[in-house]
């Protein structure tokens, strides 16, 4: 997404890399996000709801959160930089994968930790643009 990000594309001609990004956010979903034990649960009972993983060190859970804001952060410049309007599919709130419904997998306490981690390692620049 990064990469992606530093390119100038027209919406319409990116349906390859919003396959890409829909397919990395499915797996995020189900092989990241969600409990590997409640898929076999699932798939025994298929109308039974994943469960969030519970990780055994926060220290996991905080780099996949901050893992998370920048794959955010990468995807909403690139939808800036293109102009159009909004045309990257997980970033739709009504989207299966959207990337808020992610980030509602970690605690609260996980949640903040990311954010303010990400934040105090922001170069000067964001942070006093972001104050004003």
């Amino acid at each position: 997404a990064q990469t992606a990000s530093q390119y100038y594309y027209q919406g319409m001609d990116s349906t390859a890399l919003n396959q890409h990004f829909s397919t990395v956010a499915m797996l995020m979903a189900e092989d990241v996000w969600n409990d590997s034990s409640s898929d076999r649960q699932a798939q025994a009972a298929p109308n039974k709801k994943n469960t969030s993983r519970q990780w055994v060190k926060d220290e996991n859970a905080i780099a996949a959160g901050t893992w998370m804001l920048a794959f955010l952060d990468s995807l909403l410049h690139w939808e800036e930089r293109s102009g159009a309007k909004s045309f990257v599919e997980i970033l739709s709130p009504s989207h299966k994968h959207f990337v808020g419904k992610l980030w509602q997998h970690l605690s609260l306490a996980v949640r903040q930790q990311s954010v303010k981690l990400v934040l105090s390692s922001a170069s000067p620049e964001c942070t006093s643009s972001a104050e004003t």
